[in-house]
Parts: structure tokens; C-alpha cells; sequence
């Protein structure tokens, strides 16, 4: 079901609007992306109007396929289009972007706010890929009050310690603050996560998950430093001075994760991206 729309988008366009094809793919092998998703009855639907592409749409256009067999539990669909890459040596990948699900129990809906060339088809992956929307919620609170929590007290304790750090700044206090700053700038950029990656920037979200990487390197780093400190206290007792400890320390406790995500991005820059996570329904979802 076409929306009434497009008509008058066809006639801003100077677009031919008698010009309508709906077009049946059974060969699905045009469409085969990195991933090698399954392909619901192995058939892609082009709806077309004219020689131009239509989107953002404030109408649906509303595309029903019916199932040949009755899904079964374990697996969910999700409405896609077909998107280009600009890279010449990719073929391109399936979107969401878009497209609302809503599933029936012999049919699957696929609403969506645009044409293209490869407009609207629908795939179905395993629903371990998806969680409920409630589940969602709650492990979305569960993680933002436990990170503001973490957040909170470790910025309290670093600024104990400034104010009163001519009582004690002995070797050990120093690590434990250390430790202190790499807890607290990982529940900082983890808080922070969800919301600027609803910001529509794909250098912003490479930037905020690459930070986000690199201190909870930096944390793992701290904790190992920590566990040599207890073993030099406890076992090595004695003999037990290194030259320039603290600044050897700082090196591979804030160093070492620099080298590491640097490697990773040297390697891939796309090793940092979007993540999407889907509901059940298709129809919510959360980036981060």
C-alpha cells in the first residue's frame, strides 16, 4: 500500500509518477552482504516510482509478506532495505534505518518512510539478538544508577585525597587513586554512551568508543597494577625498590591502553562503531 504522498513527492522531484513497478527477486544472490544474513522465503521486493529515489516519507509505505511457514519461537524478523556503500569494492548491507516490524502470526508488516531502488525486503535472525523491551529498561536503569553510584565515589575519594594528600602520598595511596581515576572516566564515558550515540555523528561515536575502550583498559591495567603492589607487600617483602617506580607505573597503567587501541585502529578503523540492539518487536531499539 503506497501512500498518497507520493504524489505530490514525484511531482517535486519532476518525477514520472505514472512510472510504478513493483519487481519480484527469487535469485537473492545480488543482495548478499558481509554478514550472510537468511532471507525470509529467499525473495527481495523492489517498489520503485519513477527514475528517482523517494524518502523521508510522513506516511508508510506498507508492505505485507506472508510467511510460507509459521515461525517458529526462536526466530525474529526484521524489516530491511537494501543501502549502496560508497566503498566501490563493497556491494552494500542491509538497514533498519527507517523501517518499523510488526509481526504477525502468517504475515510480517514492514512499514517504512522510503524508496529506493532496493526498497523494502525482510530478513529474520535468531532472537538471542534481540532482548525484551522490558528487559532492556531494566538493565538500563540497573546500569545507570550503578555507574552513577561507581561515578559519584570514586570522584569523592580523588577529592579526598587532593585536599588531604600531604597526610599520606605514599606509593600505595597513589595507585589506589590511579585506580580511582580510571573507574571513574570509564562510568563517565559508559553514562555518556547511550546518549551521544543518539546523535546522528559517526566521528563522534568512533571518538566516544574509543575512549570508551581505552579506559576500561586503563582500569584492567590499574587493578593488575594494584595485584603487584599486594604481591611486592606481602611476598617480596624486602629488596623491593625500583628507581622511578611511580613514574614506570603511570607508563604502563596510562600508556599501555594507548598502544593498544592504537594498534586496533590501525588495524580497522570500523573495530570502533554504532551498535544497535532491537526489541523482540523490531520496533524500539538502543545504540550505543
Amino acid at each position: 500500500m503506497l501512500p498518497e504522498e507520493l504524489s505530490w513527492k514525484s511531482m517535486e522531484q519532476q518525477n514520472d509518477f505514472l512510472s510504478i513497478s513493483f519487481t519480484l527477486f527469487s535469485d537473492t544472490t545480488l543482495f548478499e552482504d558481509e554478514n550472510n544474513r537468511t532471507i525470509l522465503n529467499d525473495k527481495v521486493i523492489e517498489v520503485a516510482v519513477g527514475n528517482t529515489s523517494i524518502h523521508n516519507l510522513t506516511e508508510y509505505v506498507n508492505l505485507t509478506i506472508n510467511h510460507k511457514l509459521n515461525m517458529l519461537n526462536n526466530i525474529s524478523q526484521h524489516c530491511v532495505f537494501w543501502s549502496e556503500d560508497e566503498d566501490d569494492n563493497s556491494t552494500g548491507h542491509w538497514d533498519t534505518t527507517g523501517c518499523k516490524t510488526i509481526v504477525q502470526d502468517s504475515h510480517t508488516l514492514c512499514q517504512c518512510d522510503h524508496l529506493s531502488y532496493f526498497s523494502v525486503l525482510l530478513d529474520f535472525r535468531f532472537a538471542n539478538n534481540t532482548l525484551d523491551e522490558k528487559i532492556v529498561i531494566s538493565l538500563t536503569y540497573i546500569t545507570q544508577i550503578g555507574c552513577g553510584i561507581s561515578a559519584i565515589f570514586s570522584a569523592v575519594t580523588i577529592f579526598i585525597y587532593c585536599v588531604f594528600r600531604n597526610v599520606k602520598s605514599d606509593d600505595v595511596t597513589k595507585i589506589h587513586m590511579n585506580l580511582c581515576g580510571a573507574i571513574f572516566l570509564l562510568n563517565v564515558n559508559f553514562l555518556t554512551n547511550l546518549w551521544l550515540s543518539m546523535v546522528n555523528s559517526d566521528g563522534l561515536c568512533k571518538t566516544i568508543a574509543v575512549f570508551l575502550h581505552y579506559s576500561l583498559l586503563c582500569t584492567f591495567t590499574w587493578m593488575g597494577i594494584e595485584a603487584f603492589q599486594l604481591y611486592l607487600l606481602l611476598i617480596k617483602v624486602f629488596n623491593t625498590y625500583i628507581r622511578h617506580y611511580m613514574q614506570k607505573l603511570a607508563f604502563i597503567g596510562w600508556g599501555l591502553p594507548v598502544m593498544v587501541v592504537l594498534v586496533c585502529v590501525a588495524v580497522n578503523k570500523d573495530n570502533y562503531g554504532k551498535l544497535v540492539f532491537e526489541d523482540q518487536g523490531g520496533n524500539k531499539t538502543t545504540s550505543m
